[in-house]
């Protein structure tokens, strides 16, 4: 269903299980399983890899296609999952601002990006593309909100939407685990 390109966006890359997280930067219910997501793969060490997308709601969300496009900057310098966990977890802070942007600028800097260069690349719209990509890989599979969830094994592809309690997502991991072994 989906394919996984570009392997510096994902999380321990020799897992049994690729869980591929469709996600709005600006999403309350995004924001909310970013804890979830980190003790999953801390739970599952070896047999656990993420692959984040981008699925920014642009009729609800402001400031959150502009926020995957600075996520895509800090991939272009190396520095895309620091730039998605302070996206995160500065969430409450840029989320209600009038303007977003300087924020978006001050955590590149932040995670150690240079300022000239990431605020080239977040000014010029260079990533507008990718990102629209990963939103139309996420409609082509099916995803019509954040987050979304697909947990793939060899053989079999499991979908879960919303934010469920971590023994759900557990559920689902290890039934694939299982039928892997």
């Amino acid at each position: 269903i989906i394919g996984i390109n570009d392997d510096s966006l994902i999380r321990l890359l020799d897992a049994r299980i690729t869980m591929i997280e469709f996600s709005d930067f600006q999403c309350s219910h995004c924001f909310t399983v970013q804890p979830i997501v980190k003790e999953l793969l801390a739970r599952y060490p070896d047999d656990l890899k993420l692959a984040y997308r981008d699925f920014p709601n642009t009729g609800r969300h402001e400031w959150a296609f502009k926020a995957a496009e600075g996520s895509e900057c800090g991939h272009t310098f190396g520095k895309y999952w620091e730039y998605h966990d302070i996206l995160f977890e500065k969430q409450p802070e840029w989320k209600p601002s009038e303007d977003a942007i300087p924020l978006f600028k001050q955590y590149a800097v932040d995670v150690g990006m240079e300022a000239e260069a990431f605020n080239a690349c977040l000014d010029s719209g260079e990533k507008e593309a990718e990102v629209q990509n990963d939103i139309d890989e996420g409609l082509r599979a099916g995803v019509s909100g954040t987050p979304t969830f697909f947990f793939k094994n060899n053989t079999k592809t499991i979908k879960v939407v919303g934010v469920q309690p971590i023994e759900g997502y557990e559920e689902v991991i290890d039934r694939l685990l299982e039928e892997e072994a």
